[in-house]
């Protein structure tokens, strides 16, 4: 038999796809079964969503060292030791 690979999402909101050549085969229990195009559309979502939330962290790791810097500064710390305290670098 010819493999066939079927496409899942779990209650939770993870996907999975499964090659298989069963002839009768056995879904997941729970599991959603998707057309290839709604895994492919659901699993472009979740990857942008994801680097979305690390582009954010980023963002706020970024503010909190710029934070940092300028208290650093404000309290008369010299501009490099600030910088080398509180890891914020700004581009050349």
């Amino acid at each position: 038999m010819a493999e066939q690979t079927f496409y899942y999402e779990y209650p939770d909101g993870s996907l999975t796809e499964r090659a298989t050549t069963a002839a009768d085969p056995v879904h997941p229990e729970g599991a959603t079964l998707l057309t290839e195009a709604d895994y492919a559309t659901k699993l472009a979502a979740a990857e942008a969503a994801r680097e979305q939330q690390q582009a954010d962290i980023r963002a706020e790791e970024t503010a909190q060292k710029k934070a940092a810097y300028e208290a650093l500064l404000a309290v008369g710390i010299p501009e490099d030791s600030a910088r080398q305290i509180s890891n914020y670098w700004t581009a050349a």
